[in-house]
């Protein structure tokens, strides 16, 4: 009995040290993280995914998909909320030049 009572102890010990070491890790990565630009990625990469799915529509004329099959294509970035991306499609505020048909997609 009091073997297996060390036994879970040092077992414990383990554990905690492991999770300690995970939470280190994840700040670690969280400081990093913070450090890249990613407001800035998102807006640049808007306009040129913007751009791309216009040059689909001005191609497509006729057989528009919906905005969630736009965005299944994999055109936008991922580091976009997809709920984001589908409001902007399906309401043609993307900042395309011209504008997307927003009421045809839907």
């Amino acid at each position: 009995m009091v073997t297996k009572i060390v036994n879970n102890e040092a077992e414990y010990g383990r554990i905690l040290a492991q999770a300690q070491q995970l939470l280190d890790e994840a700040m670690h990565l969280q400081d990093k993280l913070s450090a890249r630009y990613f407001d800035w990625y998102n807006r640049h990469s808007l306009k040129s995914d913007s751009n791309r799915l216009w040059n689909k529509l001005k191609e497509a004329k006729r057989d528009l998909l919906t905005a969630e099959q736009y965005y299944a294509q994999g055109i936008f970035s991922p580091f976009i909320p997809c709920v984001k991306i589908l409001s902007k499609i399906a309401s043609g505020r993307l900042g395309c030049s011209g504008g997307l048909p927003g009421n045809r997609l839907g």
